[in-house]
């Protein structure tokens, strides 16, 4: 349900890496998703490609696989290239209508619910989401393809209009620049912010002040879903 409160009011588009999108809007937003990416995976390499083709992405043009790496979940492949992994999206037999636990659905049909609910933000989304102004909020991968760390130097050294964040944990030797504040760029390192709850609980008001966004009191009665 769309309950923005002034009309023609353009809604934040957050892009999360992972489940720190859904936690963002769910917790400090306390709106609904007007985002596809949520409660999922976005690999380094799908991520730069989408600040780099954004305008341009057909959001209708998907295919479902399995995803190899967690058992009885799905993967989204958007418009060919972008690798979105649905980790709270459960496959289980014995659930005939869905079955939600937080963020996890457990439904024997879970491909059919997972489409749904895509297709329902992404138009929700290109309807009433500040689409030409996507926020990427990228948190340091716990369990990702180190492969890939390579396309995080390339999308906080990229030339782009689009405001990006990265939350990292560990140590690892990012070559980010160093005039980030000037290039829409924020870095925040945090040994404690390995998980993207707790990120969003303790930075959740800084980012969304570097969004430019308002953010509200918890309502626990807003649907994780």
């Amino acid at each position: 349900m769309h309950n923005n409160s002034i009309k023609n009011e353009l809604m934040p588009v957050v892009i999360g890496s992972n489940c720190c999108g859904a936690n963002f809007y769910h917790h400090c937003l306390n709106i609904p998703f007007y985002s596809p990416f949520i409660w999922s995976t976005v690999p380094y390499d799908s991520l730069y490609y989408l600040v780099q083709n954004w305008p341009s992405i057909n959001w209708y043009k998907i295919k479902l696989i399995p995803n190899n790496e967690r058992p009885y979940t799905l993967t989204l492949i958007i418009d060919n290239i972008i690798k979105v992994h649905y980790v709270h999206y459960i496959f289980s037999p014995t659930h005939t209508t869905p079955y939600t636990h937080g963020a996890n659905v457990y439904y024997k049909d879970i491909h059919l619910y997972l489409l749904q609910k895509y297709k329902e933000r992404v138009n929700r989304m290109l309807t009433y989401g500040d689409i030409k102004n996507p926020k990427f909020l990228i948190h340091e991968e716990l369990f990702g393809n180190k492969s890939t760390h390579s396309y995080v130097d390339k999308l906080f050294n990229m030339q782009s209009p689009y405001q990006r964040v990265f939350v990292t944990y560990s140590n690892t030797d990012y070559r980010l620049p160093q005039n980030s504040m000037a290039q829409n760029l924020l870095y925040i390192h945090d040994e404690t912010c390995k998980l993207p709850q707790p990120m969003i609980e303790k930075y959740g008001n800084r980012l969304a002040r570097f969004f430019g966004v308002s953010s509200k009191s918890h309502d626990s009665d807003l649907s994780w879903q």
